[in-house]
């Protein structure tokens, strides 16, 4: 859209010449970088108001991203075609058209300004942990919902985007990310969405699963699950099980407890947070069917035998399908 939006041919250029300095270990200059343009593309610095805006596109673009790519695809291949948080993160750069100077801003705790930089030396090389997905491709009923959403029903539009920032929180590629920290950060955005009370919040949390996501004839099995009292049993389908071993989980981080590996592993098969994400799409969803009054989304999660790795290993995992 670059040339529709910048006329100016001097500008355009200019624009150009700072995407190309930006490049993977292999390929050369990135292609398909986005430019965040509020108004009059004229370049300035944005106001608070612009800055809330964008962070907004960005996650409503994250979430119908997964919701079209992540959540539904699992064969051995779905790494070419999926992304993560890292693939839509901001970055500012500073500069003016007639100076091949460049300025970059970073930092949270501790900001930092590097400038010095010229655009006809210096390069910006992607991470390698950085995916680069196939096709830029999004669910396009999700993110015109959205949209509706933000208009009709502000309340549950900013739940729902509250709820998947801290979901994208969980969900960078990158191994400075612990397993704790996906972890609560995941269950942390599924209490904000599904509006969890504050005592009795796993027995919630599963009552709504098995309500929500359990299917017709689904089979319940014994499930034992943890107490102050010991363990106790009950009657769950495998989704409430897997709602309950997941938060869990989340107690043990919370409470300083012993966590075995395997616990992040449900059932040997699919780790919790690519489960965690499935759920989140099925659930932003349903939150949007209830707040629009009608149903847009049809959709299912099941369970099922899925040939695992290149060994043609199979293993059951649960697998998102929309209708």
């Amino acid at each position: 859209m670059g040339t529709q939006y910048i006329p100016d041919i001097k500008l355009f250029s200019r624009i150009l010449k700072i995407m190309l300095t930006n490049h993977s270990d292999f390929s050369g200059a990135l292609q398909g970088i986005g430019v965040v343009s509020i108004g009059n593309t004229d370049f300035r610095a944005f106001s608070q108001k612009e800055v809330d805006l964008t962070r907004e596109a960005r996650l409503i673009l994250f979430l119908s991203f997964l919701s079209k790519n992540n959540a539904v695809r699992n064969d051995m291949n779905a790494g070419h075609w999926c992304a993560t948080t890292d693939n839509f993160e901001l970055r500012y750069h500073n500069f003016e058209i007639d100076n091949d100077n460049i300025a970059v801003f970073d930092g949270y705790i501790l900001q930092s300004t590097a400038g010095g930089y010229s655009m006809n030396i210096h390069r910006f090389y992607r991470p390698s942990y950085v995916p680069s997905p196939m096709n830029f491709e999004i669910d396009k009923d999700l993110f015109s919902s959205l949209l509706q959403l933000k208009t009709k029903n502000p309340q549950v539009f900013n739940k729902i985007i509250g709820a998947t920032e801290l979901f994208s929180d969980s969900y960078y590629n990158s191994t400075t990310i612990s397993s704790n920290a996906r972890i609560l950060c995941q269950m942390g955005a599924l209490e904000m969405l599904l509006s969890l009370p504050k005592r009795g919040q796993r027995k919630a949390f599963k009552d709504i699963i098995e309500t929500q996501v359990k299917l017709a004839g689904e089979r319940k099995i014994v499930n034992y699950y943890e107490t102050r009292w010991g363990k106790q049993k009950e009657l769950l389908t495998i989704k409430g099980i897997w709602g309950d071993k997941f938060y869990t989980l989340r107690n043990h981080i919370i409470h300083g407890g012993k966590i075995l590996k395997g616990e992040y592993i449900f059932r040997r098969s699919q780790h919790h947070v690519h489960i965690a994400m499935l759920f989140f799409v099925f659930f932003i969803k349903q939150e949007i069917n209830k707040a629009l009054g009608r149903t847009i989304f049809s959709q299912r999660i099941i369970r099922e035998k899925h040939k695992i790795g290149y060994d043609d290993t199979e293993k059951n995992i649960f697998i998102y399908e929309s209708l």
